[in-house]
């Protein structure tokens, strides 16, 4: 393969001349060159290996790898490709914004849950050794991720509420169930939309 791409470069030097480097493709031209010459490294380096210790030189097959990437010099000169990117590109910043919400309301509900699980378990000593109260809910990055399983479908939150309940039943339970209806009827489909 290294010889048709030392080809295609020297045929595409000849045709292009000076807008080689200097023409409206001249960033995916220089590319294709240094992929093309890691690949004479590369292949110098394999014929050399035998008589000294030059194994840094594996590490440049992975930009060969990269030669894959002119599948989007090809298809940028479609019009449904070049939509779908800016589409993706523009909506970027608003997917940020979104998520930086969500994770806002997580954190409030996660400050809701975690303060009113240390205020009870000041009252009930039996429960302070409680394995599953304390693998979900002992810490703010714990109850933060149990909190997060429950509205990303990773555990059911009927589960999860089960050691909760052991404190307070109905207060957790209203707590929870607020917390699932605000978040799955209002603000992800709002986030959605």
């Amino acid at each position: 393969f290294m010889v048709a791409f030392i080809l295609e470069m020297a045929v595409r030097f000849g045709v292009e001349r000076r807008s080689f480097f200097w023409g409206p493709r001249a960033r995916w031209n220089v590319f294709d060159l240094l992929v093309t010459l890691i690949s004479v490294l590369e292949v110098m380096a394999d014929l050399v290996h035998r008589f000294g210790n030059i194994s840094w030189l594996r590490a440049l097959r992975i930009i060969r790898v990269m030669r894959a990437l002119r599948i989007f010099q090809v298809a940028g000169q479609s019009f449904d490709f070049r939509f779908v990117i800016e589409c993706i590109v523009c909506g970027f910043r608003p997917v940020i914004t979104c998520l930086f919400v969500l994770l806002c309301c997580l954190y409030l509900v996660t400050l809701a849950v975690t303060q009113s699980v240390d205020a009870h378990l000041g009252n009930h000593l039996a429960l302070q050794n409680d394995p599953d109260l304390l693998n979900l809910y002992d810490s703010f990055g714990s109850s933060m991720f149990t909190l997060f399983l429950c509205i990303s479908g990773g555990a059911s939150w009927g589960e999860l509420l089960l050691p909760l309940e052991k404190i307070s039943k109905w207060h957790f339970r209203f707590m929870y169930s607020l917390y699932i209806i605000i978040f799955m009827f209002a603000i992800c489909p709002g986030l959605l939309a």
